[in-house]
């Protein structure tokens, strides 16, 4: 999130330290940024992004999911 805020405002960022980690992080992310109408950032490293690992996928009725409440 470099030169993602200069202090006026604070970021929603989350770092994954493994695969799992970075598919639960996104679903997390998406949550937060439904919630709380803002950007979220997914900071995931070039060690993770390499790295090779077993993700455990969910079914679709286990991943909790934030809908969008209208204004």
């Amino acid at each position: 999130a470099k030169w993602g805020s200069h202090g006026h405002y604070e970021v929603i960022a989350f770092s994954p330290d493994s695969p799992q980690e970075a598919f639960d992080l996104t679903i997390r992310c998406f949550n937060f940024a439904e919630k709380y109408r803002v950007p979220v950032v997914l900071l995931a490293s070039e060690t993770v992004g390499h790295s090779a690992g077993k993700v455990v996928v969910p079914s679709e009725d286990e991943i909790e999911l934030i809908d969008r409440k209208k204004l």
